[in-house]
Parts: C-alpha cells; sequence; structure tokens
C-alpha cells in the first residue's frame, strides 16, 4: 500500500543516513529525528542491520571506558591550572557521562537494542562502569575531606613576606624576599572554588567551608601572585647588580628596603591596608628599580661591547696587505690611511655614544655629578674606555711586530718581503728609496714605521675622557686630580681621585698649581696609553726591529763598491790617462775583493 510504501522510503532513506553517522550517540541523534517510525515492522527490518551495528559498537564502547578507567584512574590527565584533584573528578564525571547519555537515548529511542543477550550485556557493562567510577570518585573525595582537618585560617594572619638566605657555589650568601603564603592554602581553595559548584555540589567539611566563608579568594590570589612578581623582580636585582651599581641605587634600594620590612613585620593577608602596601612595593620595585636598573645595565653592555669593539676588525695596516705581494711605500701609506679613517669613523662616534649613555645612566638615578657614587661609577667606565683603548693599539702594535719578526724567520724564498725598496744611482750616489736612514730631506722607513705607530697610539685623542663632562665645582670640590695606579704603566685602581676640599679663598695658591699640573699631565687617555709598559715595549721592540732590517738591507750597498769606478770615475778622463801611460789598477784585482767572495750573503732577507 501506499502507507507501507512511504515506510520502505523511508526506512532507506534512515540506513543510508546511518553510513554520515561515524558514532554511536550521532547514530542514536538521527532516530530520535524519527522517534516512533523506527519501531513499524517495515523500518524496523531495513534497519536490522544497523541496529545491531549499534549495539556491537557501543559494547566496544563500554569495554573501551573501562580499560580507560582500570589503566588511568591513578594518573588521570592534566587539565591546566587545575588541581589534581579536580582533574581526577573532572576526569571520573567525564567517563561516566560517555556511556550515561548514550544508554539513555538507547532506552529513550530504541528500546529494543537492549533486550536479548546482547542487550543483557550492555546492561551489565553499563552498571559495572557506572557503580566502579562512582565508587572511585567517593573514595578520593572521601580521602579529600581526611586531609583538611588542618585549620588553615591561622595562615592569613600571617605576614605577607619572609626572608631565605640563598647561598651559591661561590660560598656567597644573599637574603632574598620570599612570600609568606601556605602554599596548601592556595591550594585547597582553588578545590574548593571547582567541588563546591555544578555538576559536583561536594558538600564542604566544616574547616573548609569556614575558611571559604571567611576568605576572598580572588583578592588573596591577586594579592599573592603581585607579591610573587615584585619579589622576583627585587630578588633578581640583588642578584644582577655588581657593587658599583648598588652605590649608585643605594638610596632607591634604601628607601625599598623600609617599606618591604614593614611587609616582613607588620602587613598580613588579612588587613586590608595590605592592598595598599603592594601598590607602594609594586610602584618602588617594578616601575623604579627594576626601570633604572635595566637601563643602567644596557648601558653598561653597551658601553663594554663598544670598547671591545676598537680590537675587532682590519686596524692595522698589515691586515689589509696580500701576502703574495710586496708593496711600495705609497701603497703602504693608502693602507695606513685607510685603516686611520676606519677606526676613527669608529671609534670617534662611539666616544659620543659613551657619553650619551652616561648622561642617560645620570638622569635615570637621578644623583649629582658631584656625588662620591657617581664619580666612583665613572671611575668604572674610565678604566673600561681605557682598556678598549689599549687593547686596540696593543693589537695593531703586536700585528705590525709579529708580522715583521715572521718574515724575519723565514727562508729566502719563502716569503714575500713587507716593503719594496729600490736601490738607485743619483748624481752618481747610490741611495735607497725610500732612505734607511734619518739623514736626508726624505722621509726614511724608519720615520714611517714611527708615524704609523704614533698614528696608532694616537687613536686614544678620539674619546674624550668621562670625568671632563661630570666634574662641576659645587658642593665645594676644588679640582679632580687624576691618579695613575697600574704597576705596569695604566691598569687596576681608580684613575679619577676627587681632589682637597677648599672653599676658593686662602692661601692655597701652591695647592691648587700642583692640582693643576696634575690634571694637565692627565687629562686624556693618550696620557694615560703613551704610559702603558706594553705599548712602550711594542714601540721600542718595532723601533729596533726596524732599525736591524734597516742596517741589514744597507749591506746590499757594499756589493757594488768595487763597481764605483764605473759610475764615480770620468770616462773621457779615464781614456787620456790610459794614453799618457797612467794604467789605474784594475777594481777585480783589488785586495779588498776576497772579502766579497760570496757576495749573495750580503743580500738581505729581511723584512724592509
Amino acid at each position: 500500500t501506499v502507507v507501507k510504501e512511504l515506510e520502505r522510503t523511508l526506512g532507506n532513506i534512515l540506513h543510508q543516513g546511518m553510513y554520515q553517522c561515524p558514532t554511536v550517540l550521532s547514530q542514536l541523534r538521527l532516530l530520535e529525528v524519527f522517534e516512533g517510525i523506527n519501531g513499524r515492522d517495515v523500518v524496523h527490518e531495513i534497519l536490522r542491520d544497523k541496529d545491531q551495528m549499534i549495539v556491537d559498537n557501543f559494547i566496544k564502547e563500554l569495554r573501551l571506558v573501562k580499560e580507560m578507567f582500570e589503566t588511568q584512574r591513578e594518573t588521570p590527565p592534566s587539565i591546566p591550572n587545575v588541581p589534581p584533584l579536580v582533574c581526577s573528578i573532572f576526569w571520573l564525571y567525564a567517563l561516566r557521562e560517555r556511556i550515561r547519555v548514550p544508554m539513555d537515548k538507547i532506552k529513550e529511542v530504541s528500546p529494543h537494542l537492549i533486550s536479548g543477550e546482547k542487550g543483557w550485556e550492555i546492561r551489565e557493562l553499563h552498571r559495572d562502569i557506572t557503580e566502579a567510577v562512582t565508587k572511585y570518585e567517593e573514595m578520593k573525595l572521601k580521602e579529600w575531606h581526611k586531609s583538611n582537618t588542618e585549620d588553615l585560617t591561622d595562615c592569613l594572619k600571617q605576614p605577607l613576606l619572609t626572608t631565605e638566605d640563598m647561598t651559591f657555589e661561590d660560598g656567597s650568601v644573599i637574603t632574598q624576599i620570599r612570600v609568606n603564603l601556605n602554599p596548601r592554602l592556595i591550594l585547597l581553595l582553588n578545590e574548593i572554588r571547582y567541588l563546591i559548584k555544578p555538576p559536583f555540589n561536594v558538600v564542604l567539611p566544616p574547616k573548609a567551608e569556614k575558611l571559604m566563608n571567611t576568605t576572598d579568594l580572588s583578592r588573596l590570589r591577586s594579592m599573592a601572585t603581585r607579591l610573587e612578581f615584585i619579589t622576583a623582580e627585587y630578588n633578581y636585582a640583588l642578584y644582577s647588580m655588581d657593587q658599583i651599581q648598588g652605590t649608585l641605587l643605594e638610596g632607591h634600594l634604601t628607601k625599598i628596603n623600609d617599606l618591604l620590612e614593614q611587609g616582613i613585620k607588620t602587613y598580613t593577608w588579612r588587613l586590608n591596608e595590605s592592598s595598599d602596601f603592594i601598590e607602594r612595593a609594586n610602584i618602588l620595585v617594578c616601575d623604579d628599580l627594576a626601570q633604572k636598573l635595566s637601563v643602567v645595565q644596557s648601558n653598561t653592555r653597551e658601553i663594554r661591547d663598544l670598547t671591545m669593539s676598537w680590537s675587532q676588525g682590519k686596524i692595522d695596516l698589515f691586515s689589509l696587505r696580500d701576502p703574495d705581494i710586496c708593496y711600495t711605500i705609497e701603497e703602504l701609506k693608502e693602507f695606513h690611511r685607510q685603516v686611520l679613517d676606519d677606526t676613527e669613523g669608529r671609534i670617534i662616534p662611539n666616544g659620543h655614544k659613551i657619553h650619551q649613555l652616561m648622561d642617560s645612566s645620570l638622569k635615570v638615578v637621578q644623583i649629582s655629578k658631584a656625588s662620591p657614587a657617581w664619580m666612583d661609577y665613572v671611575n668604572v667606565f674610565e678604566e673600561m674606555i681605557l682598556n678598549g683603548l689599549i687593547d686596540s693599539i696593543r693589537t695593531s702594535l703586536s700585528s705590525i711586530y709579529n708580522k715583521i719578526v715572521y718574515c724575519e724567520q723565514q727562508e729566502e724564498g719563502e716569503y714575500t718581503p713587507i716593503q719594496l725598496i729600490r736601490l738607485e744611482l743619483v748624481d752618481s750616489r747610490i741611495m735607497f728609496l725610500p732612505p734607511l736612514e734619518e739623514t736626508t730631506n726624505l722621509t726614511s722607513v724608519q720615520e714611517y714605521v714611527g708615524i704609523w705607530v704614533r698614528d696608532y697610539i694616537a687613536r686614544a685623542l678620539g674619546v674624550k675622557m668621562l670625568h671632563q663632562d661630570y666634574y662641576e665645582e659645587e658642593s665645594g670640590w676644588s679640582t679632580a686630580r687624576l691618579r695613575h695606579h697600574h704597576q705596569h704603566g695604566v691598569g687596576g685602581g681608580s684613575l679619577l681621585e676627587v681632589g682637597s676640599l677648599t672653599d676658593g679663598s686662602g692661601d692655597d695658591t701652591q695647592r691648587q698649581q700642583l692640582a693643576a699640573e696634575e690634571e694637565q699631565s692627565f687629562s686624556q687617555y693618550l696620557d694615560f696609553v703613551s704610559r702603558d709598559k706594553d705599548v712602550l715595549e711594542l714601540k721600542e721592540l718595532i723601533k729596533k726591529l726596524v732599525e736591524k732590517n734597516s742596517q741589514d738591507c744597507a749591506l746590499v750597498a757594499d756589493l757594488f763598491r768595487d763597481y764605483g769606478f764605473l759610475w764615480e770615475q770620468d770616462i773621457e778622463g779615464t781614456f787620456e790617462d790610459f794614453l799618457l801611460g797612467k794604467i789605474s789598477p784594475n777594481p777585480f784585482r783589488a785586495p779588498s775583493r776576497s772579502q766579497y767572495k760570496h757576495p749573495n750573503m750580503f743580500i738581505s732577507r729581511r723584512s724592509s
């Protein structure tokens, strides 16, 4: 009939729709849409295989849930920022719901699915799993009740902060500030916050209920979180700052320590005034100290990097040469000019940058330029800049010296000389170009090397001394006196020492004159560099090495002295003497020639 045809059509539609439903629950929801229709004989016959599929899949789902419960109940999946107990209860609730919802749908939509032998298996599995999960959940909550017999309300009467000594590997000890809050209290409050709400609706033990009723959890968590951040910033500041930075920020640290002392002794978690204390601490530590220290340390790192960069790259003329090419003096002069342009193009702007960074630090710390703390701070960077300049100059001088020594130690033919020196005949005289000695109006090899060395040392003029910016005649300070402390020329110790206290009056002319002389004697980094022991030693070694090479090179001229008659005597006059019978001796038979039996021994293998 027409009704049966319609039922058959609807049954086929439901049968095809089952293929689009991958889970038991989705298949039951499809049947729920056509509730009542699937019970008709025609439809039921068409869906018979699908009903069997639903039963089999649900049995598999029940067995899977049972296996998951038995294997994972001791280590349930965790949820970020949720207490472990609550994670376990959530997981147990989810397992129970995973089998309850499909079972309720089956009872409502297709109760015939749980009849028969397989239906009995479904009912038994469902009951066993539900009872096991519920029993385990009750056991977990019972254990939680027993563990909360401790009265944690007294924890709220404790001070906000406490101190703790931290010992490092080197034996140093730093007293750190810690948040004085029992972690068990926060854990318990978090657990309560979840368990008292649906779907759990757990009945709290008396002490836990009392704690919940008397504590504002959101306020307590906010206070604890802010204090954790404040103490972390404060402890990191103490750990990261050095002694000079601590002296520089001493005023700020004193204010902070006075305030934190109140958090250790006065303010508790229950006091309403504690919120104001935390706000003041946040301003002093996070907005004031941390930012000031960050700027000071950042400037320090940048200045250190700038000074270290002066010893990097190609900072001497020999670093530009090809080791397989012998260069003329003009080409070496061009290399030297390029090196000077490059180093000046770095050091001079870096010097200006260093002064800007120091001004930035002074502005941040907000202390007087004439204060002892600031002067000590300036001294540290005076030393850092000076060491950077000296390292740069030492590196350049060492490169020159090592290159010459390397060439001198090689066998003939195993190296290419650094500089080309020409031997020329000028007005019947043999001359070296450039000259080997400082006896002519032309610049000699030794003078060129001396100029290069002086130019490298003059790099120290590229940076202005810091104390010239920060010394002011205020607070009675009359002068800034420079001192030389390093045993080897310049080094450890303070470069700058504040002089005597005077009011500008009286007969202290001699003392002021002495201070002026000392200040003039050491008024720039060049004054210190010029007295550095290593610089002086390298300068002297280079000078002696060049002189020795020049002397060895000059011996080449001796090879041509026996042939001097070729250019020293007049050809026509010699011929006339010959016609007149005035015969000159053969120069090759001169007794002195024996010393030139092996002329190659005088050919210089030196780097000049």
